[in-house]
């Protein structure tokens, strides 16, 4: 096993390892998806010191519980309140672009073009970059576990 250059990040495994720890690993949890990811990293950190491990790994998939993400979602909040009024504006029109475009996906409606292509564009120039502050801007995938989510950071 090599060492981490993360300080609160499992040591990397070889092939070999990850294989032969599998079986284990699904009998302790009850499941075991490997097919879902490939070559995953696993990093453990306690809620204080998630902020200086998020933003060097930048991952791409995240299982945590609620209050992890409502803790994300209060900085990412404080962060767009404090910018400049017109750039509020942006944020604000973005944030109404995306909860439409939410709202359809949560009913299985499919968007018109003009709010795919409003959504996009917000993605880009306003959500990415906020995210990236917080080393969340590669997240694809991002499980809650132990409680339901709260609706109002299911919005953000």
């Amino acid at each position: 096993m090599s060492e981490s250059p993360f300080p609160f990040r499992a040591p990397v495994q070889s092939e070999h390892e990850r294989h032969a720890a599998a079986p284990d690993e699904a009998q302790a949890t009850g499941h075991f998806s490997a097919p879902l990811l490939t070559r995953p990293v696993v990093t453990y950190c306690p809620i204080e010191d998630y902020r200086d491990v998020l933003r060097p790994v930048r991952p791409t998939a995240l299982l945590r519980p609620p209050r992890f993400y409502e803790k994300a979602a209060g900085e990412l909040i404080a962060r767009a309140q404090a910018w400049p009024r017109s750039r509020r504006y942006v944020y604000d029109a973005a944030m109404w672009v995306g909860r439409r475009v939410a709202d359809n996906r949560w009913s299985h409606r499919r968007s018109s073009v003009p709010p795919r292509i409003a959504y996009a564009a917000a993605l880009r120039g306003v959500f990415l970059p906020l995210r990236a502050t917080t080393g969340m801007d590669r997240i694809r995938l991002a499980y809650t576990a132990s409680a339901a989510m709260p609706e109002s950071v299911l919005g953000i």
